[in-house]
């Protein structure tokens, strides 16, 4: 399930995380991905939301979106109702 590799990722991203460092998460905010929760998901792994902007992909060059299972799962969607997510480790403020 894709909450749960958030949660795993959260945790694993808290442990690694430098000082002054940023975890970025981008996706869709629209249901059923913002019952994922992923601001209290980070938290829960000590991680507070320093920031949230509309996905750019001009940002992240060479990135292209891909649907994460099924048939279609090497296919791209549209990139509505997207937000990039800034996580900062609470120990570092």
């Amino acid at each position: 399930e894709n909450s749960k590799l958030m949660e795993e990722f959260f945790e694993n991203a808290s442990g690694l995380l430098s000082p002054g460092g940023e975890v970025y998460v981008s996706m869709k905010t629209c249901a059923p991905y913002n019952e994922w929760k992923v601001v209290r998901q980070a938290a829960k792994s000590g991680l507070f939301l320093a920031d949230k902007c509309e996905f750019k992909i001009s940002e992240f060059p060479g990135y292209t979106n891909r649907k994460g299972r099924g048939k279609s799962c090497n296919k791209t969607f549209p990139l509505d109702s997207c937000c990039t997510f800034v996580f900062k480790h609470l120990l570092y403020l």
